[in-house]
């Protein structure tokens, strides 16, 4: 008997993940930021018709284990949602941007494993203040002018 419930149990759980899996909401970009690290962004209707929500994801393959979500709420786009990365060997600094200015901007310095992205939060995800990335995002943006933004977008904009 506890067999056939411990059983049941197993199978109940395995449908329930199956489930979660399909629903998830559509993927619209991912990019390995760097072979321990994956960036996959989905989107979902936002509070309101002219709004969608992001949700971003930074986890570790194969992506069983996130390591962080966070949403921003942007203005709906015009066209298709589409995002570029940039990557600058010199300076280990990598910037995601979208095409669509709505204010998304994610950049990821992988010496100190750390990054910065336009979902809320104030300065970098380990601490690092606002101030250093947006020297980060100048010195990109000389090398790499098709970069958007020049000042870091403010996460708040949308909200």
């Amino acid at each position: 008997m506890v067999r056939r419930i411990a059983t049941a149990s197993l199978i109940l759980a395995a449908v329930f993940a199956l489930g979660f899996w399909l629903i998830r909401d559509p993927v619209v970009y991912s990019h390995s930021l760097s072979s321990m690290h994956k960036l996959t962004i989905r989107t979902s209707p936002g509070p309101t018709s002219d709004q969608i929500t992001l949700h971003v994801t930074y986890h570790y393959p194969p992506a069983l284990g996130s390591f962080i979500v966070a949403e921003q709420i942007v203005n709906q786009p015009t066209g298709d949602l589409t995002f570029t990365s940039v990557v600058d060997p010199e300076t280990d600094l990598q910037c995601v941007h979208d095409n669509n200015d709505i204010g998304f901007l994610l950049m990821y310095h992988s010496p100190t494993d750390d990054l910065w992205d336009t979902t809320g939060r104030s300065g970098g995800w380990h601490g690092s203040d606002n101030s250093i990335w947006q020297d980060r995002l100048s010195i990109l943006r000389q090398k790499h002018p098709s970069i958007p933004y020049s000042l870091l977008p403010d996460p708040r904009k949308n909200r």
